[in-house]
């Protein structure tokens, strides 16, 4: 297309019968990741609005990698793969225009570990697994480090009526703050 001009209002990126392909998502000066999935980009009160669509796994696989430290255990990393895939399952639609968003108020979302990697081990080997609650999944928070205690959704300003959180003292976060 080099040199020629298109003009829509939506443009999708896929591979033949939309299948998932990889590719790189840049934004000059600010990001670039290499993602498998498809690609939508729309124009939205005059913004370009990249959303990306992938697989569940991938993404939790993803969020896992970019969750935690190196030299996290493999049974740490389980732990996280099924709270992220919790919370994948129950808590979309928190944007208008796609369910989450690659920022840490959603879920800190990278680049694919590769195939092989202690985050992908552990995304495939709870794969499916998530938590719930009265037969509802749990939109499971969680944080890299929570300065000493955890929150609860009412202590940042979300209803959770659906299932109890308590506030958890934590001496490792504490001690060791990231």
């Amino acid at each position: 297309f080099a040199g020629k001009e298109i003009r829509v209002r939506e443009i999708r990126a896929a591979g033949r019968n939309q299948q998932a392909v990889e590719f790189v998502l840049r934004v000059p000066g600010k990001m670039e990741r290499m993602y498998r999935g498809t690609l939508d980009v729309r124009i939205t009160d005059g913004v370009l609005v990249p959303i990306v669509t992938m697989d569940r796994e991938e993404a939790v696989a993803s969020v896992v990698a970019a969750e935690t430290l190196g030299g996290t255990p493999l049974e740490a990393l389980q732990a996280q793969a099924v709270v992220t895939r919790s919370y994948f399952v129950a808590g979309g639609g928190r944007h208008t225009q796609f369910d989450f968003c690659d920022l840490t108020h959603c879920q800190f979302l990278r680049e694919a570990p590769r195939p092989g990697s202690l985050a992908a081990i552990a995304a495939e080997a709870t794969r499916g697994l998530i938590i719930t609650f009265h037969n509802k999944p749990v939109a499971s928070m969680y944080t890299r480090s929570c300065g000493g205690r955890t929150l609860t959704p009412a202590d940042i300003g979300i209803s959770s009526r659906a299932y109890p959180y308590f506030s958890v003292a934590c001496a490792l976060c504490r001690t060791n703050p990231v």
